[in-house]
């Protein structure tokens, strides 16, 4: 059980056979398949069943492959559908296919990236940086990472807030308590990756 894998900063696992591997489809052309199951502790026929090729990692530089929970991501079909209608003039029919979906990853599943070169982190953003929020609400802070080779930007939330019910969750989300008496307050991200970078927010009580 560790924290280290998962964005959201919990303690969790993922067993074997629940482990899907995403490949660079360049690196999996040069490596052999029989190295590659053992680099993971998988059999040949457990890691071809569990592999799947990809282009790129959507502009990731340096990246070989990743070994994702299999619930980190998920895509659900809400509605497969085709509509026609008869267009009498030009004695032909028009087609709409409707295809919704909601697609979603989870912070709480674990996601490891294997690159090429290890990343430097220079600064961490945390959005918004100022905010005024009416007591019994909440907000959402988001973190920007600044640096090479695609630096991560997890981090840990603390506030200086002292309502017994305001609090941040780990993904940033600062619930303010109806009573709430400090204004302004601080809100902290520390950067898991290097905890001497942090950045901070300041919050106005409406």
């Amino acid at each position: 059980m560790k924290s280290d894998y998962n964005f959201a900063n919990v303690k969790t696992h993922t067993l074997k056979e629940d482990q899907i591997v995403l490949i660079n489809t360049d690196f999996d052309a040069i490596i052999d398949v029989e190295v590659l199951a053992s680099a993971f502790n998988m059999s040949k026929v457990e890691f071809i069943g569990r592999r799947v090729l990809v282009d790129d990692f959507g502009g990731l530089d340096n990246v070989l492959c990743a070994v994702v929970d299999r619930h980190w991501f998920m895509i659900y079909d809400n509605l497969i559908r085709t509509e026609e209608k008869y267009n009498e003039q030009g004695l032909y029919y028009n087609y709409w296919l409707h295809h919704w979906q909601v697609i979603s990853a989870s912070p709480f599943a674990n996601a490891v990236l294997f690159v090429t070169v290890e990343p430097t982190l220079a600064s961490i953003d945390i959005n918004p940086p100022t905010a005024t929020v009416a007591t019994g609400s909440s907000i959402q802070f988001v973190v920007e990472a600044t640096g090479t080779n695609n630096p991560p930007s997890k981090a840990t939330f603390t506030t200086d807030a002292t309502g017994d019910y305001t609090y941040i969750s780990s993904t940033g989300l600062l619930v303010i308590d109806p009573n709430e008496t400090t204004s302004p307050i601080t809100v902290t991200a520390t950067s898991t990756f290097d905890t001497g970078i942090t950045d901070t927010a300041v919050v106005t009580l409406a």
